[in-house]
C-alpha cells in the first residue's frame, strides 16, 4: 500500500520568544486544536494578538464555549506561567518555526503548532517507523514485533509508537534492547505518564536517548478524544507504519489510516488466520498493505537511498493557494504588505492572515514591517 509520497518541506525557521509563549498559552485552550488555531492565528495576525482577542471577536473564528476557555484561561494563567510549568517537567518546547520541529510532521496537513518533548529531541530528526497494534498483544504479536524492530534499530531506524500496553510496550522495549532510540508520543500532557503501568517504560526511552512526544501542554488528561489526534502524530512523525496486531476496531488502523492519508506506506504482520488479533491487519493486506515478515520487508519498502534523492530533488510550494502565490512572490528583496497584494491579486486581510502563517511555518521572515523569503 503505497500511495505517492507527498514532496519533502523545508524545515521551519526560529520563531520569536514571545509567539512561542502565546502559541503554548493558546495550545492550552481546550478546543483549539491545529485546524482552529491556525484559524484564529490568520483571523488576529498573530498569537499574541489572537491571546489578546475579546470574546466577540474570537466567537467569529471559534465556538462560544472555545472563546469562554480562552478568556477564563487568560484571566487565571500568563503564557508566562504556562511556559514555566512547561519547563518545570523538563520539557522542551518545539513551535512549529523552529528548525528543530520534526521536518516529517511538518509536512503534514495539520501539524500540530507546538510539540513538547521530554529527552533527547534527536531522533526527531531521523529515519523513523511507527510500529503500532493491540494493546491485547498475544506472545506471537510480541515475538513478530521484535523480530522486526530489533534489527531496524540497530540499523539506526527510530521506533516510533504510543507508549500503550501490548504491542506498543514491545516495540519500545525491541528498540531499547537492541540499542537504538524510541520515540512515544502520548496523548495526554507531557507532564504525566499514561498508562501508569509505564512509568519505568518512559523513563527508560529517555534514558536510552529517546524521547517522549506530546502535543498537549501540562496537565491534560489523556482522555478517549485525544488518542485519534496522537495517533496522526505518531503517524506523521515515521516514514512507514507498520501494523503488528490489530482487531477490526483497534486504534491501529487509525494510525494506518492517518499515515495513507499522509502517503505515507503501510505494512502489516500476517497473523494466524484464527486469531480476532489479527483480523485488522489482513483486512489492510487485502487492502495493499506490503507484508512485513522481516526487517528486510520494512527496508524494501523504505528505501532510504531513493527517498534521500528525491528529496534533494524536491522544492514544495504550500497547498494552500494564497500561501503559495505569496511564496512564489516573495524574493529576498523586502516588500511591504501591501505590495504583495497587489501583485498577488488577494485582498489585504487574506494576505496578512497567510504572512502570519508563513512565518510559522519559516518560510517568510518580516523585519521592520517588510516581508522576505526564508533562504532553503
Amino acid at each position: 500500500m503505497n500511495p505517492t509520497p507527498s514532496p519533502a518541506q523545508a524545515p521551519p525557521s526560529p520563531g520569536r520568544a514571545d509567539d512561542v509563549a502565546h502559541i503554548v498559552a493558546l495550545v492550552a485552550v481546550d478546543g483549539l486544536g491545529p485546524r482552529r488555531l491556525r484559524d484564529v492565528i490568520a483571523r488576529f495576525g498573530s498569537a499574541a494578538a489572537a491571546w489578546r482577542a475579546d470574546a466577540a471577536d474570537l466567537a467569529s473564528v471559534v465556538t462560544a464555549p472555545v472563546a469562554d476557555r480562552l478568556v477564563s484561561l487568560r484571566a487565571r494563567r500568563s503564557p508566562e506561567a504556562i511556559m514555566a510549568a512547561v519547563h518545570a517537567c523538563g520539557a522542551h518546547v518545539l513551535p512549529l518555526a523552529d528548525p528543530r520541529y520534526p521536518p516529517l510532521l511538518a509536512q503534514t496537513a495539520t501539524p500540530p503548532f507546538v510539540l513538547f518533548v521530554r529527552g533527547d529531541i534527536a531522533p526527531l530528526a531521523g529515519p523513523a517507523v511507527a510500529v503500532v497494534g493491540t494493546r491485547a498483544a498475544t506472545a506471537y504479536g510480541r515475538d513478530a514485533t521484535w523480530r522486526i524492530v530489533a534489527p531496524l534499530a540497530r540499523q539506526g531506524i527510530v521506533i516510533v509508537s504510543g507508549l500503550a500496553l501490548g504491542i506498543d510496550a514491545a516495540a519500545h522495549d525491541a528498540a531499547l534492547e537492541a540499542g537504538g532510540a524510541t520515540v512515544a508520543v502520548v496523548a495526554g500532557g507531557i507532564d504525566g505518564v499514561y498508562p501508569p503501568q509505564h512509568v519505568d517504560l518512559h523513563a527508560r526511552i529517555i534514558a536510552g536517548g529517546g524521547c517522549v512526544v506530546s502535543e498537549c501542554a501540562p496537565g491534560v488528561a489523556p482522555v478517549a478524544g485525544r488518542f485519534p489526534a496522537r495517533n496522526r502524530i505518531i503517524a506523521g512523525l515515521s516514514l512507514a507504519c507498520v501494523v503488528v496486531e490489530a482487531g477490526m476496531r483497534s486504534g491501529a488502523l487509525i494510525t494506518a489510516s492517518c499515515a495513507l492519508e499522509e502517503g505515507r506506506d503501510v505494512l502489516a504482520v500476517p497473523g494466524p488466520i484464527t486469531s480476532d488479533r489479527s483480523h485488522g491487519a489482513h483486512g489492510l493486506l487485502r487492502a495493499g498493505a506490503a507484508p512485513a515478515t522481516s526487517a528486510e520487508d520494512v527496508l524494501a519498502v523504505l528505501d532510504l537511498d531513493r527517498r534521500a534523492a528525491d528529496s534533494d530533488a524536491r522544492r514544495q510550494l504550500p497547498d494552500d493557494p494564497a500561501e503559495a502565490a505569496l511564496v512564489a512572490a516573495l524574493s529576498d528583496r523586502p516588500a511591504a504588505a501591501d505590495e504583495l497584494a497587489r501583485c498577488t491579486g488577494l485582498d489585504a486581510a487574506t494576505v496578512a492572515g497567510a504572512l502570519a502563517l508563513l512565518e510559522l511555518k519559516g518560510l517568510a521572515r518580516q523585519a521592520g514591517g517588510r516581508w522576505t523569503a526564508v533562504q532553503r
